[in-house]
Order: C-alpha cells, then structure tokens, then sequence
C-alpha cells in the first residue's frame, strides 16, 4: 500500500517531494496560513537540522474531546515528538479532527522509540486538511482536521518525561 499521493522514491531509492511542494504551493489559497508555512518549509522534511522532523521520536499522542455547545463535540490531538538531535521537542496539535488512523504497535522492538520517516499534508476540501506521519517499524498517523498548529520547546534533559 502506497502511503503518500505526492512523495515518492525515484529509480534510485531517493525521496522526492518536488511534486509534494509544486502542489502545495499550487493550493495555498486553500491552506490555512499557519499550516502552508509549516508544510512548505523545507528545513522540517530535510535528513538533519534543528529544525526537521526526520527521526524524530514519537513521545506522546493525546486525543482530547471538547463540547463547543450543548449538543455538538470536536476532537483535538496533540503530538509530542522529540527532535532527532534531543535538543527540543515539537508539539503539533489538530483541531477538530473528523477522522483518524492511529497504528501505534510497532511491528518489532516495542520497547524502543519509533523515528519519523517521512510526513505529508494534503488540503481535502475547503476547510479539511489531512496529515500523514510515517515511523519506522509500521507505525503509522494519519489525521483529518480543519486548524493546525505547531510549537517547539527546549529540552534540559532527555531523561524521563520531557
């Protein structure tokens, strides 16, 4: 099964994402600002830097409800990953999730850490946008929602809950 519509691996083994970009930038007017600047920077897909999610380890997923009236209840996520260097942790949080895929059983090595491989945004529809997040070891994430918002901390150490 093909994970992502728009990266993919030439004939040589190498992860593309010249289209992925042309894409988003072809939709932008559709993306909220926040999210088109995060999915376009290319430092966050890059193999090493302070700002990429590359090998990030998957630390936290949180599902949260909230009643935003007497009859209605929206479904936020939060993401902790710790950045591959150990030198900050990034928080991506979706708001009003309408669907999701979480494969979080490692197919080997449970005990240890899942890296992120590779991730991919796409816009749905008007409001709707979509995130892919692919781990090692068959881990897998994928999330619809409409706001999205993304934030970094710095870490002091790396022992126990960061």
């Amino acid at each position: 099964m093909k994970t992502f519509s728009l990266i993919y691996e030439d004939d040589h083994g190498f992860t593309k994402t010249d289209h992925y970009f042309a894409h988003l930038h072809s939709i932008q007017s559709r993306l909220p600002k926040g999210l088109f600047e995060f999915a376009t920077d290319p430092s966050r897909y890059e193999m090493n830097g302070d700002r990429t999610l590359h090998d990030a380890w998957l630390l936290d997923v949180q599902v949260s409800n909230r009643l935003t009236d007497e009859h209605t209840i929206k479904t936020d996520v939060k993401l902790r990953l710790l950045q591959a260097m150990h030198r900050s942790t990034f928080e991506l949080h979706y708001a009003d999730v309408s669907a999701s895929v979480f494969l979080l059983a490692a197919d080997r090595w449970p005990d240890q850490p899942v890296d992120l491989l590779m991730h991919e945004f796409a816009n749905l529809d008007d409001d709707r946008n979509r995130h892919i997040l692919q781990f090692d070891r068959g881990v897998l994430i994928k999330l619809e929602f409409v706001e999205f918002n993304f934030c970094t901390s710095e870490c002091s150490s790396v022992s126990g809950n960061i």
